[in-house]
């Protein structure tokens, strides 16, 4: 059976092989098509560090034969015979770690990686291609209108969703069915160079697809965090901004696009992380990202409302009747999106593939799950429940890493504020501040349940976002002098 692959070599002072073909050119442009409107345009290549070198060493990623641990093996026949005791509980003594002597035959009957760790598979920098061109003009009143296209192409990113398992089987093996779980003889019981605690190495039988498994001679193989991730995200954007004039700002901002990729974050970072199923399909997993926003829409502004003393009404007003009338100013910002995809799942630990696979999709009856309406009146059933089910022993479940029809629920939220600021003489001044964090109390209600396994909580909404729940008011002053 082949080998795992190689690191670096030993007179290497680096962890990993250093990248020396990283170039990144930069091009930018700006054209006056007439004294109020310019077009701009620019394209880079950008790079990040190999995470093989910092974070994606966590665990036993490239660690092998210099860190180790021993399971606690009780029983191989459903505890009718117990193999170890309190008194010795690792009868055939502990794995050591060996150092670099054992080379690729390090570990061998053992399980290279597990948890957050595993081999070097791959030490390419992270690589991103961004490019975007833009119009804008500039209209009478401060008023400045732009309008973009922005695409940004990743390629060689970090795979964070889960192990890579090298020692997955292929699909093709699936129509054997529980022929592979059969017990057939151990080739490896009591082979020189098999760790003695193995297994592989102690049990005279073994499940006949270990030994259909690309690196049989070990328990399993996996790796963490390799570049191989791929995204594409293509948007156009919209926005007027109204400069500060005449006591009023204003910004409004719209971005429509869409983001894909095939591996979009470690689980609760910056979203939920899909499941990926197929080591050898990588295409399958390519799907809407965990961070796709579709459409977001943000109006900011501030307004010195224009009345009392040196504004446009009442600029006559005299001291006392300005001192209530005058030195107002309204502030807010509204924000309106729409919600993160949901990535429909098998359940906590649902994995009926049989094959050493990552993960399995549960399946979906070919209709959409999508429902409409006001979310208040579907709390018990977001989206169509019956419309997935758990995919079946031995198969991949053909859903989607995340559904591209099925998205959380939309945020809509308004803050307001309302300054009264006066001013006693030149050198102080009072301002009173009543604020308001989600002024109209829209609820931005939680994702709903998307684990198969659970239908108590599938499709159901149990609550709202925390960071936008209740309305909060607050009052404040500040004093200048």
């Amino acid at each position: 059976p082949p080998a795992p692959p190689k690191g670096p070599a030993p007179n290497d002072r680096q962890q990993a092989p250093t990248d020396l073909n990283n170039w990144g050119p930069r091009f930018g442009f700006a054209y006056q098509i007439t004294p109020k409107t310019v077009f701009r345009g620019a394209y880079g290549i950008l790079y990040s560090n190999s995470v093989l070198t910092a974070g994606g060493t966590s665990g036993s990623s490239g660690t092998e034969g210099f860190q180790s641990s021993t399971a606690l093996n009780i029983t191989n026949d459903n505890f009718r015979t117990i193999l170890t005791t309190l008194s010795n509980p690792f009868p055939n003594g502990y794995n050591l770690p060996l150092g670099a002597a054992g080379g690729a035959g390090t570990d061998l009957g053992l399980a290279i990686g597990g948890g957050n760790g595993g081999i070097f598979i791959d030490n390419s920098n992270p690589i991103i291609q961004q490019w975007n061109g833009s119009l804008q003009r500039q209209l009478p009143g401060g008023w400045v209108l732009e309008v973009a296209y922005l695409g940004s192409k990743g390629q060689h990113l970090i795979d964070g969703e889960s192990n890579i398992v090298l020692s997955q089987l292929p699909a093709s093996v699936f129509p054997q069915g529980n022929a592979l779980n059969a017990l057939v003889p151990n080739p490896f019981y009591h082979v020189a160079g098999l760790s003695p605690t193995s297994t592989l190495y102690t049990q005279t039988t073994v499940q006949y697809k270990q030994l259909l498994s690309p690196f049989p001679q070990y328990q399993g193989v996996t790796s963490f965090r390799v570049p191989q991730g791929n995204s594409n995200y293509q948007a156009f954007t919209f926005e007027a901004t109204k400069r500060f004039s005449k006591g009023l700002q204003m910004l409004i901002s719209f971005t429509g696009g869409k983001l894909l990729d095939d591996s979009s974050t470690t689980v609760n970072f910056l979203g939920t992380a899909g499941a990926k199923q197929d080591y050898f399909n990588r295409a399958g997993d390519k799907s809407i990202s965990a961070q796709d926003i579709s459409r977001r829409l943000v109006i900011s502004g501030n307004w010195e409302i224009p009345v009392g003393r040196n504004h446009k009404f009442l600029a006559n007003a005299i001291k006392p009747v300005d001192f209530v009338i005058g030195g107002w100013q309204v502030n807010g910002i509204y924000t309106a999106q729409t919600g993160q995809p949901l990535a429909i799942s098998s359940g906590v630990g649902v994995n009926n593939c049989q094959i050493g696979c990552p993960g399995q999709r549960p399946n979906n009856n070919g209709t959409s799950a999508k429902k409409e309406g006001p979310i208040d009146q579907r709390l018990n059933s977001y989206f169509d429940q019956s419309v997935f089910s758990p995919a079946p022993n031995f198969t991949f479940g053909n859903t989607s890493r995340f559904s591209p029809d099925l998205r959380a629920p939309s945020l809509f939220n308004m803050d307001f504020s309302l300054f009264k600021n006066f001013k006693y003489r030149e050198k102080l001044t009072t301002q009173v501040r009543m604020e308001a964090f989600n002024f109209f109390n829209h609820p931005t209600w939680a994702p709903p349940g998307n684990a198969v396994n659970a239908p108590g909580t599938f499709g159901v909404i149990t609550g709202v976002v925390a960071l936008n729940g209740n309305r909060i008011m607050q009052l404040a002053m500040k004093v200048n002098f």
